[in-house]
């Protein structure tokens, strides 16, 4: 059963190390695009030395709806994402990264595949409409490899066409292992 989009709410987990040239344009465009949804973004800085989590916490003071967790030391992506998740309030948790290679404007589309009732929905590079910009040759046939394995190790994940996106949104209790 779906639920109507004023009964539910978004949090946006970011994880961070050295963003700060990027923190301010990924949250106004974050917030251009989610005018008048009920969401929160939440800022996982791994002790970052360029002032990203100050200048997250600076954007939280004129949006209200942005926390900072403040991790010392570098800690990582995956266990960045597990504590945002911890501290998020959402329904829905969306994980994207702040080097603005994840569009967040695509996060609406997201948003109505969740309402439909999809557990997972993953933005994909390799889908009509996707890409990515500034990847060599090299990155790209390493991503393309990591696709491949992944579908040849683990065959039920040949639905999903970008298994190793970082760019995805889920139920809060389903992502939590809850669900």
């Amino acid at each position: 059963m779906t639920r109507s989009r004023d009964e539910w709410s978004l949090s946006i987990i970011v994880p961070t190390y050295n963003e700060a040239e990027n923190i301010p344009e990924l949250l106004n465009r974050i917030e251009g695009t989610l005018r008048g949804e009920r969401f929160e973004v939440i800022i996982v800085d791994d002790d970052s030395r360029d002032g990203t989590a100050d200048l997250a916490e600076e954007f939280g003071e004129k949006y209200k709806n942005v926390k900072v967790l403040r991790r010392r030391g570098k800690l990582g992506l995956g266990s960045a994402v597990v504590d945002g998740m911890e501290v998020a309030g959402g329904d829905i948790v969306a994980v994207m990264d702040a080097d603005l290679q994840h569009p967040p404007e695509l996060l609406p589309k997201m948003l109505e595949k969740a309402d439909e009732g999809y557990d997972v929905v993953v933005a994909s590079r390799y889908v009509k409409g996707g890409g990515v910009e500034r990847w060599g040759f090299l990155r790209r046939l390493i991503s393309l490899g990591a696709v491949s394995l992944a579908h040849l190790l683990f065959p039920r994940t040949r639905v999903v066409r970008d298994t190793v996106s970082g760019f995805f949104c889920s139920g809060k209790a389903w992502s939590m292992g809850l669900g």
